[in-house]
C-alpha cells in the first residue's frame, strides 16, 4: 500500500516538473511571433481609431486640346478643325470609420476644346470647325461615421461633405479676321461643343449614440455645362454650309445631403410621455 502510495507521489512530481518547464525553442518563437503580430494589430486599431477621419484627395482638369489657326492657312481641306472633347474626372468615395469625418474631393474641369481661326486669309472647308464637347466630372460620396456602437457615453455622428465638381462646358468657334483679311469656313462651318455632365455626389451624415448629435451633411457645388458659342468678328466672314450653330447645354447636379440621426438616452427608450 505504501509502495504504490509512494509511486503516485513520484509520478506527480514528474508531471508538475515536466509541465512547469520551458516550451521548446520553435513554440517559444511562434508564441512570441503571435504575440508581436496581434500587438501590432492593437496598435494599427488604436490608430484608427485615434484618426477615424477619412478625405480623399482632388482630381485634376482633363480639357479637350483646342485648335489655333494664326497667319495664312489658306485652306484646311477635308475634316479641317475638330476640338478634342473633355475627359473624364472623378474623385474617389470616402467611408469614415467610427464617429470619423467623411470628405471626398474636388474634380478638375472637362471642358470641350475650342477652335480659333485668326489671319489675313482663311479658308476651311467642308467639316470645317467642330469643337469638342463637354466630358464628366463627378465627385465621390461622402458617409460620416456613425458613433461607436459600444460606446456608452454621449457621442456625435461623424460629418459628410463632398467635393465641388468641375466645369464640363463645350468648347467654343471663334473667327476673327483682320481688317484686311477673309474668312470662309464653308461646309458644316462653325459647330460650338455639347456640354458635358458635371455631378457632385450624396453626403450622409453619421448616426449619434447616448444622446449625442447626428453628423452634418454637405454636398458641394456643381460646376457649369454650357454649349459653345460661335462668334465671328472681323473684316470679311463668309461662313456658308450650316453655318454658325451653337451647342445645347449639358447637365449640372448636385447630390444628396442628408444628416445623421440623433442618439437616443436609454433611459428613456420606453418613454410614452406624461399622463
Amino acid at each position: 500500500m505504501r509502495s504504490s502510495f509512494f509511486t503516485a507521489a513520484v509520478v506527480a512530481a514528474f508531471v508538475s516538473t515536466a509541465l512547469a518547464s520551458p516550451m521548446p525553442a520553435n513554440t517559444s518563437a511562434s508564441a512570441r511571433a503571435a504575440a508581436a503580430q496581434a500587438a501590432a494589430a492593437q496598435r494599427a486599431q488604436a490608430a484608427r481609431n485615434r484618426n477615424p477621419n477619412v478625405f480623399t484627395g482632388n482630381a485634376g482638369d482633363v480639357n479637350g486640346g483646342s485648335v489655333y489657326r494664326t497667319g495664312d492657312p489658306d485652306l484646311d481641306n477635308n475634316g479641317t478643325g475638330v476640338g478634342g472633347n473633355g475627359g473624364t474626372s472623378v474623385s474617389l468615395p470616402a467611408y469614415a470609420r467610427p464617429g470619423g469625418d467623411a470628405g471626398s474631393g474636388n474634380t478638375g474641369n472637362a471642358n470641350g476644346g475650342d477652335i480659333v481661326n485668326t489671319g489675313a486669309t482663311i479658308t476651311n472647308t467642308n467639316g470645317a470647325n467642330r469643337a469638342g464637347n463637354g466630358g464628366s466630372s463627378t465627385s465621390g460620396n461622402a458617409v460620416g461615421g456613425d458613433a461607436p456602437r459600444r460606446n456608452t457615453k454621449r457621442a456625435d455622428g461623424g460629418n459628410a461633405r463632398t467635393g465641388n465638381s468641375g466645369s464640363v462646358s463645350g468648347g467654343s468657334v471663334v473667327n476673327a479676321g483682320s481688317a484686311l483679311g477673309t474668312v470662309t469656313n464653308a461646309g458644316a462651318s462653325s459647330n460650338g461643343g455639347i456640354g458635358g455632365t458635371t455631378t457632385t455626389g450624396n453626403a450622409f451624415g453619421g448616426a449619434a449614440s447616448a444622446g449625442g448629435n447626428g453628423g452634418s451633411a454637405r454636398t458641394g457645388d456643381a460646376g457649369t455645362a454650357r454649349g459653345g458659342g460661335t462668334t465671328n468678328t472681323g473684316g470679311t466672314i463668309n461662313n456658308g454650309g450650316g453655318s454658325s450653330i451653337g451647342a445645347m447645354g449639358g447637365t449640372s447636379t448636385s447630390g444628396n445631403a442628408r444628416g445623421g440621426a440623433g442618439g437616443s438616452f436609454s433611459g428613456f427608450a420606453g418613454f410614452s410621455g406624461f399622463n
